[in-house]
């Protein structure tokens, strides 16, 4: 479970999005060993598992089948896609995704960038010291506010 973070100036919330998402993928894989407890498969297992199993017909079995079986033939999702849309969901880049179970919403979250600087200025205006400092201090605004009130991490 992930709380938001609303980078905007205003602390208006126009009620669009819930301010949380949770991501519970069924299975994932990546690192460099096996393990029982919690189960882990390595990265290159892991990886030939996840082209198998994302075929159209094992994706189409796992969608008809009851239960743990159906669960069994879901493609497993990387560890780096994971931590990817968990950072994502955190910085509010997908407002519209506020439960992620599949792979492929996973994937869709964890692709996500920010739009590219020339998008948001125009080019041939140049963001003031001003306007940086007054970025700083909204950000770190916030970001004491979720965390413990200690301001001094943040200086």
């Amino acid at each position: 479970l992930l709380k938001k973070i609303n980078l905007d100036d205003d602390d208006d919330d126009d009620g669009s999005t819930s301010g949380y998402c949770i991501i519970c993928p069924t299975f994932i894989f990546g690192g460099d060993e096996f393990g029982a407890r919690p189960p882990r498969l390595p990265q290159t297992i892991g990886a030939v598992l996840e082209e198998i199993l994302g075929l159209y017909p094992f994706q189409a079995l796992s969608e008809v089948m009851p239960g743990f079986l159906g669960i069994a033939l879901e493609s497993p999702v990387g560890v780096d896609n994971v931590a990817k849309a968990c950072v994502n969901s955190a910085l509010g880049l997908c407002d519209s995704y506020d439960y992620l179970d599949s792979k492929e919403d996973i994937v869709m979250v964890a692709s996500k960038r920010f739009p590219p600087v020339s998008s948001i200025k125009d080019n041939n205006m140049r963001e003031t010291e001003e306007e940086k400092e007054r970025r700083r201090q909204v950000i770190k605004t916030k970001l004491v506010n979720l965390g413990d009130g200690n301001e001094e991490a943040f200086s």
